[in-house]
């Protein structure tokens, strides 16, 4: 019987055999491929360089000995192409014939491969190389180490191929300003925005305290569009010139430093912005209270009462109700306001808060309103403090609270005050509303002062026949919260 250890062994030398018979073809093949490769490269590039040297009418050109401009000195004495110089026209240098050029060592069979990356961005630029190949396993490698090598090796790779030039690089500082100025003037937030695109862009917004200046003064976006004296009456028709240089506000004549105040121009207040408290244009823009127009205050008021129920019943079964409603303020440039208290709510209110919707008082025979604006009342405003001077004839203006219900002394210096004054209600010629709000910050902090949140400080019905007083009480209310309206353009 045969032993099988050596059976086994014969298998595994004539598997061996058969293998290395293999390799041997395959080598000779590729030997022979690669020469004949080679052979056509360098017959390409003899022809080329026949071809080159020949003149016009297919002569050799001139200018070599008269052996060399000879056929036989061109392509040896038998005619055969000599091939002991390689002359590369595409490049015009002169290399051995056994030179490796883009094929690599053809007549070895081996290829010329690159270099091993050694840098974090050499890795990073393989990896991205592989990853366009297909080889995502590779390219993962080659990833891993370039963050190994470098954690921030991705910024180095965009600003070396992805880094583009601004355009506003190349821009003189003095148009630069400019362009900046007006983009603020058309939206303050974009121009906020700029300032993160670049470092000078951001020097501009943080140092530039000419825009600062201009967007603070202009009637645009900042303190030229306030109003510190009434500019309109109740119904919003404006004032003569002679109504509104006229008598001081009775609000004043309590303190005698109210007439000296009283005779400075509306703008004064614009013009004192560089003060211990607003060291800047730039924080007088953010922290001094203002109005918005481009939008509307909203103040949303929810309380419980007892709902109704028998004498008998059990309390714990007692109905209780939710009562919900709103209180608009639209303000308009040119000093008029619109004040609405109804259970609309703001999907139904906003985009009809405008002035030709507000119905007339008394109502006019024809006239067609909004069902949700059928108690919108017109009226006026102003920005305190409460000691400047009020417009329109003293026989329309009435006089000031009470002393028992007035404001305390501190306000009169406030500048976040809001006097608002509006008709009242259905008759307007007997009564008259008016609203003391103060402007102040969403947030406590005073570095997010936006001041987009007014406050209530009083609230009082005035009696034009009897010559009275009476103040509402301020126990549901809460306070307004300005929302933006892109429906009121700039306002």
């Amino acid at each position: 019987m045969a032993d099988p250890n050596l059976d086994l062994e014969s298998f595994r030398q004539r598997w061996r055999e058969e293998v290395d018979a293999r390799h041997q073809k395959e080598k000779a093949k590729a030997e022979a491929e690669a020469q004949a490769l080679e052979a056509d490269r360098f017959t390409t590039r003899a022809g080329r360089t026949d071809a080159a040297t020949r003149g016009p009418s297919g002569s050799y050109s001139a200018g070599l000995g008269d052996d060399e401009n000879s056929p036989e000195a061109a392509t040896g004495r038998d005619g055969d192409v000599d091939v002991d110089v390689d002359v590369d026209v595409e490049d015009g240098r002169h290399s051995p014939p056994n030179e490796p050029g883009v094929f690599g060592d053809l007549a070895s069979g081996h290829a010329k491969h690159p270099p091993e990356p050694q840098s974090a961005l050499e890795h990073y630029e393989r990896g991205v190389e592989k990853e366009n190949q297909g080889s995502l396993g590779d390219s993962l490698n080659h990833y891993r180490l370039a963050y190994r090598l470098d954690a921030s090796v991705d910024k180095a790779y965009k600003n070396k191929y992805h880094a583009a030039p601004c355009a506003m690089a190349t821009l003189p500082y003095e148009v630069l300003v400019e362009i900046c100025l007006q983009l603020a003037l058309l939206d303050l937030s974009s121009f906020a925005s700029l300032a993160q695109v670049c470092k000078r862009l951001a020097y501009i917004f943080a140092a530039e305290e000419p825009i600062w200046r201009r967007v603070c003064c202009g009637a645009e976006i900042g303190f030229g569009a306030m109003h510190y004296r009434w500019a309109c009456d109740i119904s919003g028709r404006p004032l003569d010139a002679d109504d509104s240089d006229g008598d001081v506000d009775e609000d004043s004549r309590a303190d005698p430093r109210s007439s000296a105040l009283a005779r400075r121009p509306p703008t004064y207040l614009t013009h004192l912005a560089l003060t211990p408290a607003y060291a800047s244009y730039q924080q007088t823009l953010r922290h001094r209270p203002r109005i918005r127009f481009h939008g509307c205050y909203i103040s949303t008021v929810n309380y419980m009462r007892p709902g109704g129920g028998a004498v008998s019943q059990v309390s714990w079964n007692a109905a209780v109700l939710i009562v919900t409603y709103y209180r608009y303020l639209r303000f308009f440039r040119d000093g008029s306001v619109i004040s609405l208290l109804t259970t609309a709510e703001p999907l139904e209110v906003v985009p009809l808060l405008t002035k030709e919707n507000v119905p007339p008082r008394p109502a006019a025979a024809g006239a067609s309103t909004p069902a949700v604006m059928a108690c919108a009342l017109r009226g006026r405003w102003r920005l305190g403090p409460l000691d400047l001077p009020s417009s329109g004839s003293s026989a329309a203006r009435p006089p000031p609270p009470p002393p028992a219900i007035a404001m305390p002394s501190s306000a009169a210096t406030d500048d976040g005050l809001i006097v608002i004054e509006t008709e009242g209600g259905a008759n307007p010629s007997k009564y008259m509303y008016r609203m003391h709000l103060s402007l102040t910050s969403a947030t406590p902090r005073k570095s997010s002062n936006n001041q987009r949140k007014i406050s209530w400080r009083a609230f009082w019905s005035y009696n034009r026949l009897t010559d009275d007083w009476a103040e509402f009480g301020l126990k549901n209310d809460r306070p307004f919260w300005w929302s933006r309206v892109k429906g009121y353009g700039r306002g």
